[in-house]
């Protein structure tokens, strides 16, 4: 991929899941210290990005439920998102002219890196800027942000190195912003959701189907299945809370519904024993963390065909 950025930034998510831009490659604060200079940051972000081929978004169809659960390439219009849209906050922090070079900025150091985790301001992605769009890189915070670590360097000589506070450059891009219209194309989904917090977002939603399914006002699937659930399963509990169970769960339209008891037994038989839902009767019982992900799987007929024929991958 030939990329020709002019501006780098860091985005971040506040405390109060509210996205905010600094620019890291303004010459204040850069080339002080030894840290990156503006040209070294670049080059590095160059080389490590390993697409072969330009992106094209121009297939890509508009956001809805169905592209979120099986994970397919979408866009969303920023400016036309009205301030009661779940996703008005991206439009909020995003839709902006000038993001990078407008924003506040941030030089590469220990402190002022350390001053965003003080202030619960929290590293989610890059934005690289070209002339007509933002390239946006998630980071993972897990796997990506390396703090007050020794080691060594094996090479052709090895040797020791020790990072206080290091963010590692992504090798592909999680969504592309354009700067006319302010589309926000999604590359890939699973990157989205952890980029903007899309677990806090839609949490709630989430909730109100667990309860639902609980107090029997949801039943599964056209046969009207009863879900009975171990008192053990809580959102809240990160066994049972993670990212794409909360998509998953959030996304369920039960009229949307169109299996059979007898497709989600024959499911059943393409799982690891200790993933697969028991029917008994016409009730299933969800008592462990992985039976809770195969139910929250089959929640959607495009899951259970995958299941069905062999293409389904446990979350």
């Amino acid at each position: 991929m030939t990329l020709d950025i002019k501006n780098v930034g860091i985005g971040v998510l506040t405390k109060k899941n509210e996205i905010k831009i600094y620019s890291v490659s303004k010459p204040d604060g850069i080339g002080e210290n030894n840290a990156l200079t503006n040209m070294e940051l670049i080059s590095g972000m160059k080389e490590t990005i390993t697409s072969d081929d330009d992106i094209d978004v121009s297939e890509y169809h508009e956001l809805d439920n169905r592209a979120l659960v099986n994970e397919d390439c979408f866009f969303i219009n920023l400016k036309d998102l009205k301030e009661n849209n779940e996703f008005y906050y991206l439009k909020n922090g995003l839709a902006k002219e000038g993001l990078i070079f407008n924003s506040e900025q941030i030089g590469l150091k220990k402190e002022e890196l350390e001053s965003l985790d003080k202030n619960n301001e929290h590293v989610r992605f890059w934005i690289l800027e070209e002339e007509k769009r933002y390239l946006l890189l998630y980071v993972n915070p897990y796997s990506q942000i390396i703090k007050h670590k020794r080691g060594i360097n094996i090479g052709t000589k090895p040797t020791k190195f020790e990072i206080i506070y290091g963010i590692v450059y992504p090798d592909h891009i999680s969504a592309i912003l354009s700067k006319d219209d302010y589309k926000l194309s999604i590359i890939n989904v699973a990157d989205f959701e952890r980029m903007f917090n899309l677990k806090a977002v839609r949490f709630a939603q989430a909730n109100e189907v667990l309860t639902k399914f609980r107090n029997k006002k949801y039943k599964l699937g056209k046969d009207n299945i009863e879900i009975i659930f171990d008192s053990d399963v809580n959102l809240n509990s990160s066994e049972y809370g993670k990212t794409r169970q909360i998509t998953y769960l959030s996304s369920y339209d039960p009229k949307q519904t169109k299996y059979k008891k007898e497709s989600i037994k024959n499911a059943m038989e393409h799982l690891k024993k200790e993933e697969r839902l028991k029917i008994v009767g016409n009730k299933i019982k969800v008592s462990t963390p992985k039976q809770f992900k195969t139910f929250v799987a089959i929640l959607h007929d495009s899951i259970l065909h995958r299941m069905l024929s062999d293409k389904y991958e446990s979350i």
